[in-house]
């Protein structure tokens, strides 16, 4: 099984068989309630996958149970804070369940879960009327329209754990460093503040 979180865009998770096949799914599209939606969401899919296991006669220890071999993660492109919490998230499942990460751009997972090849750009909203653009394996941070590129709603994470399965069985390198491609918006001040 793989557990897939993406927060590029809205919040997204699943608990994904070896086949690609979904066994909990939860998402939700808004993009402000990342930090608050992602402990909910890990909870429902790691139930719903325990429940299924002990449905099915297996041991009451959840990773083994579930048979939980990595913890794949959206990273992005996307803005500093939502992919953060995603991929925090990801990282400590992974030390907690014993398993390792494997990242994955976000835009990638777009085009699996739509079945469309490298070459389709893919545009996903970054904020000040920009866009992050990628395709045929380069991305960036443009604020010209996006013409034809598709913009999708939101990450499907099942898509997501499917190029993490594809990645790990050819393996390819995983994506290792956020795709921030662009500063945060809060930056620490010029100088200390005086306290009086």
């Amino acid at each position: 099984m793989i557990l897939a979180i993406d927060t590029s865009m809205g919040t997204a998770v699943a608990l994904v068989d070896e086949d690609g096949d979904a066994i909990a799914i939860q998402t939700d599209l808004g993009t402000r309630a990342h930090a608050e939606l992602i402990g909910v969401f890990l909870d429902a899919v790691l139930a719903a996958g325990r429940s299924s296991a002990l449905d099915s006669g297996a041991g009451a220890d959840l990773p083994k149970s579930l048979g939980i071999t990595a913890v794949a993660v959206g990273m992005g492109p996307g803005p500093y804070t939502g992919l953060r919490v995603g991929i925090a998230a990801a990282r400590a499942a992974a030390v907690g369940l014993g398993v390792p990460v494997i990242g994955v751009a976000s835009h990638d997972a777009i085009r699996e879960g739509l079945g469309l090849g490298p070459e389709v750009a893919v545009a996903t909203p970054a904020g000040r009327r920009g866009h992050y653009l990628s395709a045929d394996g380069r991305t960036e941070l443009t604020h010209e329209e996006p013409g034809d590129a598709i913009e999708p709603d939101g990450v499907d994470p099942v898509a997501l754990a499917r190029v993490a399965l594809r990645q790990r069985a050819a393996g390819a390198p995983d994506q290792s460093e956020p795709l921030y491609l662009r500063e945060p918006d809060v930056a620490p001040p010029a100088r200390p503040k005086r306290v009086s």
